[in-house]
């Protein structure tokens, strides 16, 4: 993938991705893309600048969800159960309430950082890569 300009969550399940030649949507959880819209170089006419969002139309109806990228924009940076989500100078470090880490190493400059707004999907986006954690549901 390249050059990625910015990332949503349509979804706890969905992963939209916003490049220079257009919006793809992408399974969060396999990485398999689902959906492409191709656009005109320059025109962006699925990203919104105020607040930064992601603009995408399905059988379910358009749908404007906040967006982190190269025009601003912010993800969670903590879940409600405790994960949390810091950049580092050479990429990016979740740590979850019982100590465990993870290490994203990816030292390009990052686009979007962040979990989805249900802190099931977490993503650290460079200009050439897109780098996705996903939670598995607790048994309970």
């Amino acid at each position: 993938m390249g050059g990625i300009v910015a990332v949503g969550f349509l979804d706890e399940e969905r992963v939209a991705v916003g490049s220079h030649a257009g919006l793809g949507v992408f399974d969060a959880a396999g990485g398999a893309r689902l959906d492409r819209v191709p656009d005109i170089p320059g025109e962006y006419p699925w990203h919104r600048d105020s607040p930064p969002s992601i603009v995408y139309d399905d059988h379910r109806g358009q749908q404007v969800v906040p967006a982190a990228g190269l025009w601003g924009g912010r993800l969670a940076a903590a879940t409600a159960d405790g994960w949390t989500a810091d950049l580092t100078p050479t990429g990016g470090r979740l740590q979850g309430p019982d100590g465990t880490v993870l290490v994203v190493d990816d030292a390009e400059e990052p686009r979007a950082h962040g979990f989805s707004p249900g802190g099931r999907v977490f993503v650290h986006a460079t200009s050439s890569a897109l780098h996705v954690a996903v939670r598995v549901a607790q048994a309970g």
